[in-house]
């Protein structure tokens, strides 16, 4: 019995998560990656202007990551970090597209075998959650996780005045 096609589902559903959770997209956003986009794939431009007024630090986490740019909600464009270890999984899970089942006519890195359509990032995350044993697995989804970003986004974005006011009585 051919073990391809389960095996390819696996890491699929589990490279999926680690991207959502890594870069806390939408996962829809996430899930539509097609192989054209991915094959488009950059290492971050360290002679850019942004670069230009990154410190040090900034500069160096910058060179371990390559870089997506997919279409997100409003037509906008949204980057997505890649780790090696994403990537690697990415690069074989495009490796074995027919030995997995994949149709030809299916251009989405997180195909579904037999179909022309892709893994929905939130089933893949609730199951994930599930498997993994989270306490709580209701609260692992890429919604949440986004807005956590937005929160820390906000907050990171204050004045030490303005952080005053949010910060915890110490009475």
């Amino acid at each position: 019995m051919n073990k391809i096609p389960s095996l390819h589902r696996e890491l699929a559903e589990v490279t999926l998560a680690d991207l959502i959770t890594f870069n806390r997209r939408r996962q829809g956003e996430v899930a539509k990656l097609t192989i054209e986009d991915y094959n488009k794939e950059t290492k971050l431009d360290m002679k850019s202007d942004v670069q230009a007024g990154l410190s040090a630090m900034e500069r160096k986490l910058c060179s371990l990551f390559s870089r997506l740019e997919i279409r997100g909600k409003h037509d906008r464009v949204v980057p997505i970090l890649l780790t090696e270890r994403i990537q690697s999984a990415l690069d074989m899970l495009n490796q074995n597209l027919s030995d997995a089942g994949i149709c030809q006519s299916n251009n989405f890195v997180f195909a579904i075998a037999s179909s022309d359509s892709f893994l929905t990032g939130c089933d893949v995350m609730r199951k994930i959650t599930i498997q993994c044993g989270a306490t709580q697995p209701t609260t692992l989804t890429s919604t949440n996780l986004h807005k956590r970003v937005v929160t820390v986004s906000q907050i990171l974005n204050l004045k030490e005045n303005e952080l005053d006011t949010h910060a915890p009585s110490r009475h």
